[in-house]
């Protein structure tokens, strides 16, 4: 049976504070070389995360039986890389990263129209970087997340990330969290959703996805459509060691249908896997009903 989201993403403590500790003593590059090994346990034992990303490859994208089996190792690789970069950068390390941004006028258009706005990322890349990136905006970023993803392993970075700027609001099942988002927006402040994950029995909305349905999260489309204000897509993609690209769709508001903007979200969603297909992390069915 294909794997489904549980609503909260692998990985231990301890797996954590081992790679904290040898960012700290061994550098970014030393630290690199021990995913070399992490990334082979996982593909030995990771068997539901290893056999959805390798179906991927192989089906989806249609590449040969070991080409996707060498990009379900490198898929792997990049993952940790990308938590140890998120680790070294909000930590404070003296560790220095090189940055390209692509659209980051748009976003200063949303914030000077003094309506707040809502970014809509994805698991790919290092989306969870985007709020540092966009510190140079002068705006306050706002990640809505999942309570089920506040785990100890959150409550662990939290306490060493001294340059961790973003404020979270955690979805609730009294719904309380829409008036934390409408405060945001009243400030012009920017929310900060993924559109590619949703739990059992949350409504969500079919879109064509590499040529088949897939389903995504209703909650980010109809935040922007209710409250109308301007949307972007944005993307964080890791480009060697210490790079990083990001990427920004124009702004707009959303006059058509949830449909709509869920099909302008998968296109885009699309082309940046279809460039970086190491950094799919999305390790279920994707698109199963």
């Amino acid at each position: 049976m294909a794997a489904k989201w549980q609503g909260q993403s692998r990985g231990t403590l301890s797996g954590y504070k081992i790679f904290i500790f040898f960012i700290e003593y061994v550098g970014l590059s030393g630290t690199y070389f021990l995913l070399f090994w992490v990334a082979l346990y996982f593909m030995f034992f990771a068997g539901k995360a290893r056999d959805e990303i390798f179906r991927f490859y192989n089906n989806r994208l249609g590449y040969n039986k070991l080409k996707s089996l060498l990009l379900t190792y490198k898929n792997f690789f990049v993952l940790g890389q990308t938590i140890i970069d998120k680790v070294a950068i909000f930590s404070g390390t003296k560790i220095e990263f090189s940055y390209l941004f692509e659209g980051e006028n748009h976003l200063r258009e949303i914030i000077a129209g003094g309506k707040g706005g809502i970014i809509i990322s994805a698991h790919v890349g290092n989306f969870e970087m985007a709020g540092h990136f966009l510190k140079r905006l002068n705006a306050k970023i706002n990640l809505v997340t999942t309570n089920s993803e506040h785990s100890k392993i959150k409550d662990y970075l939290d306490s060493i990330m001294t340059n961790q700027s973003n404020n979270f609001i955690f979805v609730a099942e009294d719904m309380s969290h829409i008036f934390a988002i409408r405060n945001a927006l009243v400030n012009n402040e920017i929310i900060c959703l993924t559109g590619d994950r949703f739990l059992d029995k949350s409504k969500a909305i079919p879109t064509m996805f590499f040529g088949e349905t897939a389903y995504v999260p209703a909650g980010p489309f109809h935040l922007a459509t209710r409250f109308k204000i301007p949307y972007s897509f944005v993307f964080v993609m890791k480009e060697g060691n210490r790079n990083y690209h990001f990427y920004a769709t124009p702004g707009k508001i959303n006059i058509g249908t949830l449909e709509d903007m869920a099909g302008e979200f998968s296109k885009e969603l699309e082309k940046v896997v279809r460039k970086y297909p190491e950094q799919w992390f999305n390790y279920f069915d994707f698109w199963a009903e």
